[in-house]
């Protein structure tokens, strides 16, 4: 399920195209070379990817790349769809 996702960092439009569900730090990282946002958990439980996304800070190791205006029930739906 590969799709083209528009968003913006620090004021820069980003194109990426890939899976939705990838997930936001890896974006960051792996495709941005964005090395400062840092992985430490892996859980969004030690704030180490912690980002501002929509005005709100976010741990972006559990946030798909796809999520625009995110919600808790986003979130849980994200998280099943990594349940095997």
């Amino acid at each position: 399920m590969l799709r083209k996702i528009v968003f913006s960092v620090n004021g820069s439009r980003v194109v990426f195209a890939g899976n939705p569900l990838t997930r936001l730090i890896d974006v960051l990282r792996d495709e941005l070379k964005l090395t400062g946002v840092k992985e430490g958990c892996g859980e969004g439980e030690c704030g180490a990817c912690s980002i501002i996304k929509d005005g709100k800070l976010v741990t972006s190791c559990i946030i798909p790349v796809g999520a625009g205006k995110f919600s808790p029930k986003a979130l849980a739906k994200f998280k099943e769809n990594l349940s095997p």
